[in-house]
């Protein structure tokens, strides 16, 4: 076969017939969040190779190497409040290490910014595009979301929930592991009435109109339990495309072209989106990790709260518990620099040095939220005055180097082990002087009471249902909440 390519830097989008093939599936895998290949094999062929070679690589990189992007999903026109960006992703790909990780950050997260008043994240798009336009809009939201992840986010991409539905009924279904019996009486259904949307537990193969459902219900489930199971229809709509081979029906690739059309808008331009797919070539489900925020501060990504609804014109918002994001700044960088060194930083043990009782399980609750499993243990000596990091370490991880990024501890021994079985230890012996340092790094210390306040307040509406049924008219009040 014979394939001639043409670049024409300024082109607009999809206007150029011959490199179609080459991009389709980078667009539609790229929009669900995966940065996943465009082609099959494990080796470059040679088109692609010529490719590599003729294409300007000039896709902006933060400082460690990584390619950010964010990603919004709407429900659409024809859809109840349908600029309201529900879904918002960020997601960082490392070309040259072929790591991606990826963020959900909650449609309620309540957000500050000098450009807009304060409100949930999910209403700032709907709130600017039709006085500014897509582009503008979805500029401030990824600037705004820049603020929460604590780096630059160059591109967007920005697609309505159709597109989802329609690709997986392209793909012929996906198939997912759903974990629980989901059971959501009150899922919209049309002109502000509620249908009932249930999925059994197990493993199940669903078509495009389950897998919005499954990827929207909230009712009887959590915003954050919502967000993994976005990535995980991400996740199983990317192994779907690649299963299709969607590169050997033409037919079908025209199908899925028009279906990105139609539901898709982004300021990448057609030779970035061939270069990434280039670039992920043999990115695999190992490669990736999913990160989600939840305000229960016991659990991993724990680093949000719920104030309590009186003060926010009785409307359900989530928070920071750091106001600057510096904790979800740093859980974020830790998992891009050190992705395989978080997923096992060795045995480690916080043991407390102190008569305070609880010490040494409030830094293990710290670690947790990060994603750092740990044990405790009362010192053999006690009281010491100075904490102490102790690393034992064989074979070289950066276990160290996240703690210290954590603890910012001072006196650290590194001690090679005897026992060449030994691996990773580290033992944090916490002293006095860290009865004070835990107070800088639990954010939660003094929103505990706030939190308590929030848990019992009831709110009272007019019907008795929860005020979360409606979504749309919930945010058609967000422009009206400030603090």
């Amino acid at each position: 076969m014979k394939f001639k390519l043409h670049l024409v830097k300024k082109q607009p989008f999809f206007k150029n017939p011959k490199v179609y093939i080459y991009t389709i599936l980078s667009i539609a895998v790229i929009t669900i969040g995966l940065l996943a290949t465009s082609m099959l094999g494990p080796q470059y062929n040679p088109v692609e190779k010529f490719l590599i070679s003729k294409l300007p690589d000039n896709l902006e990189k933060d400082e460690h190497g990584f390619i950010n992007f964010l990603i919004a999903g709407s429900g659409g026109a024809d859809h109840i409040g349908g600029e309201l960006t529900d879904a918002i992703l960020v997601a960082s790909f490392n070309p040259k290490v072929k790591n991606v990780v990826m963020m959900s950050l909650p449609r309620d997260l309540y957000v500050k910014s000098p450009k807009i008043i304060s409100q949930r994240i999910n209403s700032i798009y709907e709130n600017h595009y039709r006085k500014l336009g897509t582009q503008e809009a979805m500029q401030i939201l990824t600037e705004t979301a820049s603020q929460i992840v604590g780096f630059e986010i160059p591109y967007y991409i920005k697609i309505n929930f159709n597109f989802l539905q329609e690709l997986i009924d392209e793909l012929g279904g996906i198939e997912i592991y759903n974990p629980e019996l989901l059971y959501d009486p009150y899922y919209p259904g049309p002109n502000y009435s509620f249908q009932t949307f249930k999925l059994a537990k197990g493993l199940q193969t669903i078509d495009g109109a389950t897998a919005l459902k499954y990827a929207r219900s909230r009712k009887t489930s959590s915003d954050f339990a919502r967000s993994k199971r976005q990535q995980e229809i991400i996740l199983a709509t990317k192994n779907q495309a690649l299963k299709a081979q969607i590169l050997t029906n033409p037919a079908k690739l025209k199908k899925v072209l028009k279906i990105v059309e139609k539901n898709l808008n982004t300021n990448l331009t057609i030779d970035n989106l061939i270069t990434l797919g280039l670039k992920a070539k043999g990115l695999s489900q190992q490669d990736m990790r999913n990160l989600v925020l939840t305000n229960d501060f016991s659990r991993v990504g724990g680093f949000l709260y719920t104030p309590p609804r009186e003060q926010y014109n009785n409307a359900y918002v989530l928070k920071s518990a750091d106001e600057t994001y510096s904790q979800i700044h740093l859980y974020f960088l830790i998992n891009k620099i050190y992705f395989h060194t978080m997923q096992y930083l060795g045995e480690i043990e916080i043991q407390n040095g102190t008569y305070t009782s609880g010490l040494a399980g409030k830094l293990q609750q710290v670690l947790k939220r990060f994603g750092i499993a740990s044990s405790t243990a009362n010192a053999e000596k006690r009281p010491v005055q100075n904490t102490t990091l102790k690393h034992y370490d064989l074979v070289g991880s950066d276990t160290l180097t996240v703690l210290k990024s954590i603890l910012n501890i001072e006196d650290i021994q590194e001690i090679k082990p005897e026992d060449p079985e030994l691996g990773i230890k580290t033992q944090i012996i916490l002293g006095k002087d860290f009865e004070n340092k835990i107070q800088e790094l639990d954010s939660f210390v003094n929103f505990y009471d706030i939190i308590f306040q929030a848990e019992k307040y009831i709110p009272q509406t007019a019907t008795g249902s929860d005020p979360n049924s409606n979504l749309g008219a919930a945010n058609q009040e967000e422009s009206n909440i400030e603090n």
